[in-house]
């Protein structure tokens, strides 16, 4: 997906991610897998896993290049607190699925990092944008190592945080905007932020999400992004509207001229 998200918006990057994501025909050996997922897993057995994705984006000409967190698997845990018993969650899905409300995620083992270029490309960053995902499997995983932790601290970055445009069942069960950077503040007391954008049509209080923000050091850019959502259905980032945002944030805040 995130390989995708590079090929870019015009006929042909979209042509070319179509082609990616395509999943082929129940009656073959393939397991409707995605062609994507084929290439990727070819290069991880011919590659280490930093040089298989920089061979992704050769061969796919891509602007950019996707950097994994880290270098081996890792599974996720979590805290689950079931009406004051807290009990053990392990795996992505579980945790993203639980009935519970999550109260702190880790990795195992341990003792892994981050892999080498993923500090160097915080140290020279102009802009690091964090979200929108989900938020305790994907958007805090990656910031609880080590290496990413103190990268992003120390970084004299423009940070960014893009609000999620509601609670995720199950996962954030309950939440309101103010609450994401609430939970913020208490996973990573250390780490500041510079500018929150959130859509106001999602944001249930602005000026709880305002002073929610002042307490890590952000600014907050309320913009409309999300893609008009049939009734019923979950509200999505609009790719151009979101496109756009970033880029004005970035602008205005003075770390990063963005061309037009």
């Amino acid at each position: 997906m995130a390989i995708g998200a590079l090929l870019g918006g015009s006929p042909a990057g979209e042509s070319e991610r179509l082609l990616l994501h395509h999943r082929y025909a129940d009656d073959d050996d393939s397991d409707r897998h995605a062609l994507g997922n084929l290439l990727l897993t070819a290069l991880l057995q011919t590659h280490e896993p930093v040089a298989a994705l920089v061979r992704a984006a050769t061969v796919l000409d891509l602007d950019g290049v996707v950097i994994p967190a880290a270098s081996v698997g890792l599974d996720l845990v979590a805290r689950v607190n079931f009406d004051g018993e807290q009990r053990e969650v392990r795996g992505q899905v579980a945790i993203a699925t639980t009935t519970g409300q999550v109260a702190t995620v880790e990795y195992r083992p341990q003792d892994v990092d981050a892999t080498w270029p993923v500090a160097t490309v915080l140290d020279g960053a102009a802009a690091v944008v964090l979200g929108p995902g989900s938020w305790w499997t994907s958007v805090i995983p990656p910031v609880l190592l080590p290496s990413i932790r103190a990268g992003l601290r120390d970084s004299s970055a423009l940070k960014v945080l893009v609000l999620n445009l509601g609670a995720q069942t199950g996962e954030t069960s309950g939440y309101s905007a103010a609450t994401h950077l609430e939970t913020w503040r208490e996973v990573f007391p250390d780490i500041s932020l510079d500018v929150v954008i959130a859509d106001p049509q999602h944001s249930d209080d602005l000026d709880h999400v305002r002073s929610a923000a002042a307490a890590i050091g952000a600014e907050v850019e309320f913009v409309e992004v999300a893609s008009a959502a049939p009734s019923g259905a979950s509200a999505s980032h609009n790719p151009v509207l979101l496109s756009a945002a970033v880029s004005r944030v970035l602008d205005k805040h003075g770390r990063i001229v963005v061309c037009p």
